[in-house]
């Protein structure tokens, strides 16, 4: 069986909020740990580039939820890789709605 990025995936995931900052709260760091996968998902350099462009929005999260979520995302990266055109696109809204919606919902839990 191919673990593909898993473990670097993993090990990255634990410096989730080394790369916190203000403005995107842990977002560098979700795309940190993200990164193996997107790089696997989309070869082609232009791919690459939106797809680590569109992670690179705020995200924040409970740092025991970050691991589920970021699972999550990878699952419905790859499936969006598998797309073209309109129906990429549409992944891809659906992947970052359900991104937020995971985040938000895990941080308001908290409280």
């Amino acid at each position: 069986m191919d673990e593909g990025p898993r473990l670097p995936t993993f090990l990255r995931s634990l410096l989730l909020q080394g790369l916190w900052s203000f403005e995107r709260m842990q977002g560098l760091g979700f795309l940190f740990a993200l990164d193996p996968w997107l790089r696997r998902f989309y070869p082609e350099p232009e791919p690459q580039k939106e797809a680590l462009r569109r992670h690179m929005e705020y995200f924040n999260t409970q740092p025991h939820m970050a691991g589920f979520i970021l699972g999550a995302v990878v699952g419905m990266e790859r499936e969006a890789s598998l797309l073209e055109g309109p129906r990429r696109e549409e992944s891809i809204l659906r992947l970052l709605s359900a991104k937020r919606a995971m985040a938000r919902t895990s941080s308001a839990s908290s409280g």
